[in-house]
């Protein structure tokens, strides 16, 4: 049998001497050391910062994570809402019952959040405002929108940049018009008319790639505005802003006056395949930097008229009490019975209408 020498044989202690020639629990402390900083950096840049937004931020993206929402533990779902309520200092019915309904939509989106949602402004949030008195009594630039295009009961949805801030205002001549504008942003954005409709991304995208096939080298498209119907909810037309290097306006222009109008192809196109024109939206308007604006009108066929669906969840709920407010036992409901509330059986009434 072969004798086996110690001095031929290292042990523990002497192969770790070889590359640390200090004692164990110093090294044990490095390494310890070593891995809380690693972690501490993968978090910081993986987690997105508050306020953080996408550089391409618009009404078409901004349910997207990195704008009004965020991952803040980077598992795929929004668990953060990066946005503030911003109401005048004497808000109207009109005003809470708008800012009700969004905050409705902004909890529907999350996985999470901390409650409340924030109110106040110039905090790095996205700042929602309610009506063009909060508005007005919130910032210091000089800014009013012109609401003389809106007809009663209609409502404007606009995305405004200011000093590189992601702002969002709603507003309207009316109150009607103000929950209508609420409404569309609570329950059809970023969509055309339902969530198997146009996604108004689409809109920008088409414009983006009309640009780059014709060569022109960088652009910018924004959608900016929304205008409500009025009448029934839905959306009445979109504007978009498209920013351009000033040595590829002339491009932008033909290739925008292509998109709209294609040389050779039958002036009756199918609606289907006609560019800058999607279901639901009745107008398109696209203003190009340097004072250009088109406008592509796409006249709606009205709503067929028929029998209003009764509303599903009718009967009293009798065993309601705040152990189950939040199932189908409470303001929850359950249309078709999968044990996954799919509707909302309650209404918010507040002000001198309640």
């Amino acid at each position: 049998m072969k004798t086996i020498r110690l001095h031929e044989t290292p042990t523990l202690t002497e192969t770790k001497s070889e590359y640390c020639p200090i004692n164990f629990k110093t090294c044990a402390k490095m390494i310890k050391n070593l891995q809380i900083t690693l972690l501490i950096l993968t978090f910081l840049l993986a987690t997105p910062l508050e306020g953080q937004t996408p550089k391409a931020f618009d009404i078409g993206s901004m349910f997207e994570v990195g704008a009004l929402l965020d991952d803040t533990n980077n598992d795929g779902f929004p668990n953060y809402v990066n946005a503030a309520l911003i109401m005048s200092a004497n808000p109207s019915p009109a005003e809470i019952q708008a800012a009700s309904e969004i905050s409705l939509r902004l909890g529907v989106e999350t996985m999470a959040m901390a409650l409340p949602i924030h109110r106040g402004f110039g905090s790095s949030k996205i700042p929602i405002f309610i009506g063009t008195e909060s508005l007005a009594e919130n910032v210091s630039y000089n800014y009013r929108p012109d609401l003389s295009v809106l007809r009663s009961g209609q409502g404007l949805i606009e995305s405004i940049e200011v000093n590189n801030q992601q702002q969002i205002l709603l507003a309207a001549n009316d109150k009607e018009g103000l929950i209508d504008a609420a409404r569309v942003f609570a329950g059809i954005l970023p969509h055309s008319e339902t969530i198997s409709s146009t996604k108004l991304d689409r809109i920008s995208t088409d414009i983006q790639n009309a640009l780059t096939a014709a060569g022109v080298s960088q652009s910018a498209v924004n959608l900016t505005k929304v205008l409500t119907t009025g009448e029934q909810l839905g959306i009445h037309s979109v504007s978009l802003q498209v920013n351009v290097n000033s040595a590829d306006s002339m491009i932008s222009r033909s290739a925008i006056e292509e998109l709209i109008a294609p040389e050779g192809e039958a002036s009756q196109a199918t609606k289907e395949h006609d560019p800058l024109r999607y279901k639901g939206i009745a107008l398109v308007e696209v203003n190009l930097q340097g004072g250009t604006s088109f406008q592509i009108e796409n006249p709606q066929e009205p709503p067929v008229p028929g029998p209003i669906p009764s509303r599903p969840g009718r009967s009293a709920k009798n065993s309601l009490d705040l152990s189950n407010i939040y199932t189908s036992d409470g303001i929850l409901g359950d249309s078709d019975n999968d044990i996954i509330p799919d509707r909302v059986d309650a209404m918010m009434i507040s002000g001198s209408s309640g």
